[in-house]
């Protein structure tokens, strides 16, 4: 059973919008000689700065009575279980833009994104931001116009190139994290058919028909040039992330 009451984490998602340092007292003689209970509202204060600074950031007009109770109580049950600001402030942008006020047509916060978000590591979501960000790799020299995943023309990155890349450019880089991404379903990774041209070869034959040395010439080269290469891509779910998650 949770101390706090379903009811009452709803409200005191929607409270983390007031003022600093107003909000959440009463929290505390409810969460006396609860440990477990005390370090969850200890972060959930942490979320009041890092809210209204992100909102101002990123210049939205917050009505926190948009956030529909489902998704309140599902945010502050994940959000108030992290305790490092590289998740944290993720959360801020997650439930900032919950609650912005939008058009008539757009859709309900999906709640979705906060159980993916929660089984991020700090590695694993500035991996993600990376892959996705639109920002240029740092000193990359003729790569210095990649784009991340998602950005038009997208068609992935083959992934021989992006470790290695990722391993000289992104400070921290851990291949765990890349195979999280994955099994989260925030990128996908797929094989596709590479042909390296410059391994045609004109074979050796004595063939006087068309036919017999077309023939030849496919046996000989289709297996040096057609090669497997795998991609890294984006996935419907880690686009739906990264638009509530980005700068």
């Amino acid at each position: 059973m949770d101390p706090l009451g379903t009811g009452k984490l709803i409200d005191l998602t929607r409270d983390l919008f007031g003022p600093i340092g107003t909000t959440l007292s009463d929290v505390w003689a409810v969460a006396v000689g609860d440990r477990m209970t005390s370090w969850r509202v200890r972060n959930a204060m942490k979320y009041q700065p890092l809210l209204q600074q992100e909102a101002a950031r990123l210049g939205l007009t917050i009505n926190h009575a948009k956030i529909p109770d489902r998704y309140a109580f599902a945010w502050f049950e994940e959000a108030t279980k992290q305790d490092e600001p590289e998740i944290q402030i993720l959360f801020a942008r997650l439930l900032a833009r919950a609650a912005a006020e939008k058009e008539a047509s757009d859709r309900a916060p999906d709640r979705r994104l906060i159980d993916v978000l929660g089984r991020f590591t700090p590695d694993d979501a500035l991996l993600f931001q990376r892959l996705y960000s639109d920002q240029p790799f740092p000193d990359t020299g003729s790569y210095s116009d990649t784009k991340g995943l998602g950005q038009p023309p997208d068609r992935g990155y083959p992934v021989d190139w992006l470790t290695s890349l990722l391993a000289k450019v992104h400070h921290g880089y851990s291949p765990v994290s890349l195979d999280s991404l994955v099994l989260y379903g925030c990128i996908d990774r797929h094989y596709r058919l590479a042909f390296d041209k410059q391994s045609l070869q004109s074979p050796k034959n004595n063939h006087n028909d068309a036919a017999q040395k077309l023939r030849a010439e496919l046996e000989h080269n289709v297996p040096r040039m057609v090669k497997q290469r795998e991609y890294i891509e984006s996935t419907d779910l880690g686009l739906a992330l990264y638009t509530e998650v980005k700068e």
